[in-house]
């Protein structure tokens, strides 16, 4: 750490947060896209939900919280609303079926962020 860092107070764990994610954060976000897009695939009995494509999972600063990015077939705002609420709604049983494929004492919490794709 330099001496300008390390008199305005930084530590490094500030310094270590300012990095891309670490291993075993990338290592989880991949085993929950895995996980989500089979349960938004075969277990969502949600006609709604499990038309949707999910691009990819990112960590919203730590593991304890991820961002689920879907991509959606239609740019009604209307439509983006139905979306956004079924997710919400389902957002437990996502994570119980996320939490039956990983093995990790909490679950992180998820955030989802709708893209149209073009069709």
């Amino acid at each position: 750490m330099s001496d300008r860092l390390r008199a305005a107070g930084a530590s490094r764990c500030f310094m270590h947060s300012q990095k891309k994610p670490n291993y075993h954060t990338r290592q989880l976000c991949r085993q929950i896209e895995q996980a989500l897009e089979l349960a938004l695939l075969c277990d969502c009995e949600d006609p709604v939900l499990s038309g949707l494509e999910l691009l990819e999972v990112r960590p919203l600063g730590r593991a304890a919280m991820l961002e689920a990015v879907i991509g959606v077939s239609t740019t009604d705002f209307a439509q983006l609303a139905v979306i956004r609420s079924r997710l919400q709604q389902s957002e437990g049983r996502l994570r119980a079926a996320i939490s039956q494929e990983i093995h990790r004492k909490r679950t992180p919490h998820l955030r989802f962020l709708l893209i149209p794709q073009p069709e």
